[in-house]
């Protein structure tokens, strides 16, 4: 099937937003931040793996979970090999500029309650 696509962040680097994010609990990461560390090295491990080794990785997948389309998943993953990393060269570094670009332009908007302060809702303390 034939599409069109477009990124929001071509039309605004505003819109250059995370996605997807591990959500964390705050409370319970200060409490346990040795296990924090290891389930996000653990997560980058595996995105790592899949960067280098895509097809391996979508055959992963479809083995877990039989119901996808298996040559769906490999186009996606070969999409996705570029996008993991994407302009960092280490797997799950948040920048603070673009992460509080997002929320400045929500605030600005008045697109929430209550403006969100920067540096908000990420941390980059438990990486490797």
């Amino acid at each position: 099937m034939k599409t069109d696509f477009f990124a929001f962040r071509d039309i605004d680097p505003v819109f250059d937003y995370y996605t997807p994010v591990i959500i964390g609990n705050s409370d319970w990461m200060k409490k346990n931040p040795e296990t924090a560390k290891k389930f996000l090295s653990a997560t980058k491990k595996g995105h790592e793996y899949a960067i280098k080794n895509p097809d391996d990785a979508a055959n992963i997948l479809c083995k877990a979970s039989p119901e996808l389309d298996k040559k769906l998943v490999k186009n996606s993953q070969k999409y996705m090999t570029k996008q993991y990393k994407a302009e960092v060269k280490q797997w799950g570094y948040i920048n603070p500029k673009r992460w509080n670009r997002f929320y400045n332009w929500l605030n600005k908007n008045k697109l929430v309650k209550k403006n969100i302060p920067e540096n908000t809702g990420f941390t980059n303390d438990y990486r490797e």
